[in-house]
């Protein structure tokens, strides 16, 4: 892949994957911690009827996020998969963190989609949905984790290759 390239798509999905994070957690923060508070004073039926429309447009919001976190995340792992995997085809220290926010994320994401897709609310939406948000802040605690370490582990290698390198020679000019 051409390098221009590479500057231009691996920050565009790096950005594309962080904006479809914060809209599927934004918006379940906002349909489990806000919704419920402005609605108390509003008839059963003015409910309803809000209920529904935010969750046809919250709807739009999640499949938004579930197309766009596999593929963002796909580019994602290929740019940093040499951090993951070994030349010699072992895993490094940063690769169970991957897999796990892989599988959460995985989780989490099918979670929100059961969750939206439908006509009806399904039973204990409200109780589902704390426990997708933990899902979704754990996924992205990993994610955070699993940077740290294959970060930690790429500057341990330079550092120590380095080490292992002798001085280059110091300049003496010539007379």
């Amino acid at each position: 892949m051409p390098e221009i390239l590479q500057h231009i798509l691996f920050p565009l999905t790096r950005w594309l994957h962080l904006l479809a994070s914060t809209l599927i957690v934004g918006g379940t923060v906002f349909f489990e911690f806000v919704v419920p508070r402005a609605f108390d004073d509003l008839k059963l039926e003015n409910q309803l009827s809000l209920v529904a429309f935010l969750r046809v447009v919250f709807r739009k919001v999640v499949l938004f996020s579930v197309v766009m976190l596999p593929i963002t995340g796909a580019v994602t792992m290929y740019q940093h998969w040499p951090g993951y995997v070994s030349a010699d085809g072992h895993l490094t220290p940063s690769a169970p963190w991957m897999i796990a926010h892989t599988v959460l994320s995985i989780l989490g994401l099918g979670l929100a989609v059961a969750l939206v897709i439908g006509r009806k609310v399904p039973m204990r939406a409200r109780e589902w949905m704390k426990i997708n948000f933990v899902i979704l802040m754990s996924a992205m605690f990993i994610a955070s984790a699993c940077r740290h370490v294959r970060m930690f582990t790429r500057d341990r290698l330079t550092y120590y290759q380095l080490r292992a390198e002798p001085p280059a020679p110091r300049y003496t000019p010539h007379e």
